[in-house]
């Protein structure tokens, strides 16, 4: 969308299907499409100014420090990496490096979250005292990724908190504009297991006599899907072609039409966030995945007055006049054009050498990783984690 800023120019990519997708989409040489990320780095000269790496959240660490030890500026996909040593690897070889690197935190980018920012910077709620913040999953979302997807194992992937919620982490980091003192957590794998599946039901959606009863049923949600014009995410990863026998195919055989109470699942469906701030501010992130489709709601209440925002909406109200404003932010694109906000200034701080536009370095998202890692520390053990300690 806007090659007045970047293009691609290499890919490295192991499956073979989206190897050549991408290579076609972007008109790439074939002498710059690699099968391994090994084979891109091993060239004597580098390949562009910037590698962005976006493997899974378990194979973020090796790519991004060869990234950055060859000079590439580099954006890296959130989390960095699923434990605290390896986070502080990439940290410490960012400092390291002669050039720039960014963590994908999207929602630091975005103008709704800015404007929420700016807000409590400019004493509209006096001073913050409370943060009450919700990552809606989604019901589907959850069972498409989480139960039957790419992160459904801790092992796999990373914690729940993590690979889902180190944003809304970086989130509460931000509008608080504070260092966490401690924090605790809750949470389990309560519904999304086999004691819970309905009496009839078979091991694939596609065979199910009670699957029309069914909330989480594959065969309708990514039915419905290829009968619409939502080709995208997430019917893209369950087929490449968008045909009903291709559907039906994957439903039967693939890991996305497999019943969401007998899958291999085992990180946690809903989890609960207390942390304490420097100077006292306290703030709790609930994440569960019994919800609808809506945006990430966050309340931030203070001495002088208080703002609720539901992705869109910002509500002021002062508590001296009892006035009650609300602010509409319009945002085009994913992550509330955050997505398209982080690129844009990544590949401008590149082009102008203006470090002062990358807000999410890996230094400044270690904290958010540390809070999420820390959660977890707290959920297994029950107990309050200190940062100090």
């Amino acid at each position: 969308r806007r090659p007045d800023l970047a293009r691609v120019v290499a890919i490295a990519e192991p499956n073979p299907e989206q190897r050549q997708s991408l290579a076609l989409e972007h008109q790439i040489e074939p002498q710059f499409v690699f099968s391994d990320w090994r084979e891109a780095l091993a060239l004597t000269d580098k390949l562009s100014d910037i590698a962005i790496v976006a493997t899974p959240d378990r194979q973020h660490l090796e790519p991004a420090l060869a990234c950055l030890e060859s000079g590439y500026h580099l954006l890296l996909e959130k989390p960095m990496a699923p434990s605290v040593e390896d986070c502080l690897k990439i940290v410490d070889a960012s400092k390291q490096a002669g050039g720039y690197a960014a963590v994908c935190h999207v929602l630091r980018y975005s103008a709704y979250f800015r404007t929420l920012r700016r807000m409590i910077v400019d004493g509209a709620v006096g001073d913050p005292i409370t943060l009450r913040h919700l990552e809606p999953v989604n019901f589907w979302h959850f069972a498409h990724s989480f139960v039957r997807g790419n992160w459904r194992q801790e092992g796999e992937s990373s914690p729940f908190i993590l690979a889902k919620c180190c944003h809304d982490m970086d989130l509460l980091l931000y509008l608080s504009g504070r260092r966490p003192v401690a924090i605790s957590s809750f949470g389990n794998l309560s519904h999304f297991r086999a004691e819970n599946a309905p009496v009839g039901h078979s091991e694939r959606c596609i065979s199910c006599s009670v699957e029309t009863d069914c909330p989480y049923s594959a065969k309708r949600f990514y039915g419905d899907l290829m009968n619409s014009d939502s080709r995208g995410w997430p019917l893209d990863v369950v087929v490449k072609e968008f045909t009903s026998d291709a559907l039906a195919k994957a439903l039967l055989e693939g890991p996305y039409g497999r019943c969401v109470y007998t899958c291999d699942n085992d990180v946690v469906d809903h989890q609960v966030v207390q942390v304490l701030f420097e100077g006292g501010l306290t703030a709790s992130l609930v994440a569960t995945a019994f919800t609808d489709h809506r945006e990430r709601e966050t309340e931030i209440l203070g001495t002088q007055g208080s703002l609720v925002g539901d992705g869109q909406r910002i509500v002021h109200t002062n508590f001296l006049t009892r006035k009650v404003t609300r602010h509409l932010i319009e945002a085009q694109g994913n992550h509330m054009g955050g997505d398209d906000a982080m690129l844009v200034e990544f590949f401008t701080a590149v082009a102008q050498k203006r470090p002062d536009l990358i807000s999410t370095s890996p230094e400044v998202s270690l904290d958010s990783h540390l809070m999420a890692l820390y959660a977890e520390r707290s959920r297994l053990s029950g107990q309050t984690i200190k940062f100090s300690e």
